[in-house]
């Protein structure tokens, strides 16, 4: 639609690495004040390359007047970090605050760790379940020999779901 524009942060050019690793995000084009701008985080080997896009890319939009700025974060880094232990931190509830800063207006994620991290935004969280979609998926389209039993198993030890 017109009023909608969707980037992709690991297939623009306009996203780039300075010579001493900072990253840098120019918008080209005209993002008017009614504009819904809605951007798709590819993961990157280190958590912090990922935030910093993401919270860079944001804020060139927010300051470009995109009216409502929308993350499409597959995998939410740091979900995990979302109680407090010990003298620590919770590094979610802080990248939650960050991001808002940076001028998201909505995300929308999959498989949060805890779904209690929702609680950490003060706006709109999506968090999509891919469990459902995956059993169907096997359910139909994985054929098993009769005399075979299936069993999917965690990489996690602590993940029962």
């Amino acid at each position: 639609s017109p009023r909608k524009i969707v980037f992709q942060t690991c297939a623009t050019n306009r996203l780039s690495q300075t010579v001493s690793a900072n990253v840098a995000y120019q918008v080209h084009g005209k993002v008017s004040a009614n504009r819904r701008v809605e951007f798709i985080v590819c993961a990157r080997p280190f958590a912090c390359d990922t935030i910093m896009e993401l919270l860079v890319m944001a804020y060139a939009l927010k300051t470009s007047c995109a009216k409502n700025i929308i993350g499409v974060i597959p995998y939410f880094p740091y979900s995990k970090q979302c109680k407090m232990r010990k003298r620590g931190s919770i590094v979610c509830k802080l990248l939650a605050s960050m991001l808002a800063k940076a001028g998201l207006s909505h995300i929308i994620t999959m498989d949060l760790h805890q779904k209690e991290i929702q609680g950490f935004f003060s706006f709109p969280v999506d968090n999509l379940r891919a469990s459902p979609f995956l059993i169907q998926y096997i359910q139909e389209e994985v054929i098993f020999p009769s005399n075979i039993c299936c069993v999917c198993l965690s990489k996690d030890a602590g993940n029962p779901s």
